[in-house]
């Protein structure tokens, strides 16, 4: 129960975000974040946020390639 506004958003999303740079030697880092979306009746699909606890969010997974 929300005590500001006296309901809780039922709906979620996750929405991605990923980072890959590759230098010129062939190194390369990818970089994966998520981040938890609400979905308010009134306004909408809510900011991004970090809060979820049984789901990581956030920065999930970095990836790092050596050179070939």
């Amino acid at each position: 129960m929300n005590f500001m506004t006296g309901y809780v958003p039922t709906w979620k999303r996750y929405r991605y975000y990923r980072l890959v740079w590759q230098k010129g030697s062939g190194q390369s880092i990818e970089l994966l974040w998520r981040f938890e979306e609400f979905y308010d009746s009134q306004n909408g699909w809510l900011d991004a946020d970090m809060t979820d606890g049984n789901l990581p969010c956030g920065l999930i997974r970095v990836t790092v390639q050596p050179a070939e």
